[in-house]
């Protein structure tokens, strides 16, 4: 009798924990690495010095097997573009010259992404809730600041926003260090330290998640 109630404490347990882990939202892959291989685009090698968004997401698109046909300037071209300045429309001025606030948000970028694939507007999401997503083999587009530094707001026609942006593709995390894992346009695969990145990403909190 002893030896059945230990096998059922045995087996019990581990149900209450993993269902008191995914009631919080945080994976159970939490406490372990992740990490989704993703090719490297270099969008200044490219041309593109404002061409992060489309990088991050045709990297994102390439680490679930997607849209390997297609060419970086080609996909870039292909983005949808507006002309009002507001990047809730379309991308703002043109992703191959340095202009300042060249960008297109995650509204306006989504129905473009979905083309080559099952991608959700994951904005709003907590880190947390990206990493859950990680767990599952699903990276996300991410909008940060530029060097993951502090945010800078500024006022433009359509409203207030976060004048140093920058997009990456969020591809890990590592517990032992508590470093988010991303692919950096610019830079390559970077470790980010997890509380640097949050504030970074918590200014926006904008996000687009391959499926």
């Amino acid at each position: 009798m002893i030896k059945m109630v230990m096998k059922m404490k045995t087996k019990i347990v581990p149900t209450i924990l993993m269902i008191f882990v995914l009631c919080l939202g945080i994976p159970y892959a939490y406490q372990r690495e992740i990490n989704i291989e993703t090719p490297f685009i270099n969008q200044l090698e490219e041309g593109a010095p404002n061409g992060c968004e489309g990088a991050s997401l045709l990297m994102a698109l390439r680490g679930k097997g997607k849209a390997y046909s297609v060419k970086y300037r080609t996909f870039l071209d292909k983005m949808p573009y507006t002309k009002d300045g507001n990047p809730h429309h379309g991308f703002t001025g043109s992703p191959y010259q340095n202009k300042a606030f060249s960008v297109i948000y995650p509204d306006a970028l989504l129905p473009y992404a979905s083309h080559y694939g099952i991608v959700k507007n994951t904005s709003g999401s907590t880190v947390k809730e990206l990493l859950y997503h990680l767990s599952r083999g699903r990276p996300s587009v991410v909008w940060v600041t530029s060097g993951f530094k502090k945010p800078r707001w500024k006022t433009y026609s359509f409203g207030d926003a976060v004048s140093n942006v920058h997009v990456v593709t969020l591809t890990g995390y590592k517990a032992s260090t508590d470093t988010i894992i991303v692919m950096d346009p610019l830079e390559g695969k970077k470790r980010v330290d997890a509380e640097q990145f949050k504030e970074s990403y918590d200014a926006m909190k904008f996000a687009l998640t391959i499926y």
